[in-house]
């Protein structure tokens, strides 16, 4: 059995290879109180009637940094798959850290039924360039288009940490059965952490 859903979202605004801006940071902390962590209201689980976190996956220090304060609300620790994600960092590097965590969520059965949440490097979520990808791994890219649900983008936009990619699993083939595209908005004090369309640039942030 697989996890019942994948949850797939990028890290936050970085402001060097090695940390996120003030910006990535309050994104992080409104993920907590208002979409991923235990006790959010409403939390992106209770939206859209998921099973609670088994697993928060990483791999650069940028995504540790945005799920780690998610992770902790609900006592888990970062399944971390690690990589610095500089200009030396090769493709080759990431690509293999991508395809060792898409087969240890397909086959680890203390995941299964649950949902995992993977924040991970935007372009080995998904890019069109690349055959190592979470798009390409769990069979994204073999749903059949239907009336009213969009086409999973063939890449992830450059312009967007503010989406979560949410995958419920068909727990007999191991693959993709659905896909669905969740603009993460904020209130109150996290109000001014930017949420812009898919695709759009982001506002000016810090």
């Amino acid at each position: 059995m697989t996890p019942s859903t994948i949850v797939l979202l990028r890290h936050g605004e970085k402001k060097n290879a090695y940390e996120l801006t003030p910006t990535g940071r309050l994104r992080a902390e409104g993920l907590v109180h208002q979409w991923l962590g235990r006790g959010a209201e409403p939390s992106l689980f209770d939206r859209l009637g998921l099973a609670a976190p088994v697993a928060f996956l990483t791999t650069t220090l940028h995504t540790i940094e945005l799920a780690a304060p998610s992770a902790h609300s609900w006592g888990l620790p970062l399944t971390s798959y690690t990589a610095v994600a500089g200009d030396s960092t090769p493709t080759r590097v990431l690509g293999d850290l991508t395809e060792q965590a898409v087969d240890d969520v397909l086959r680890t059965p203390a995941w299964a039924g649950g949902t995992v949440v993977v924040c991970w490097e935007h372009h080995h979520l998904a890019d069109a360039t690349l055959n190592r990808t979470w798009r390409l791994l769990p069979g994204l890219d073999r749903l059949p288009p239907q009336p009213g649900i969009p086409r999973v983008p063939e890449s992830w936009s450059g312009d967007n940490y503010d989406y979560f990619w949410v995958v419920p699993m068909d727990q007999g083939t191991g693959r993709a059965a659905d896909f669905t595209s969740v603009l993460q908005t904020f209130t109150g004090k996290y109000a001014d952490v930017p949420q812009n369309p898919w695709g759009q640039p982001e506002a000016s942030s810090d």
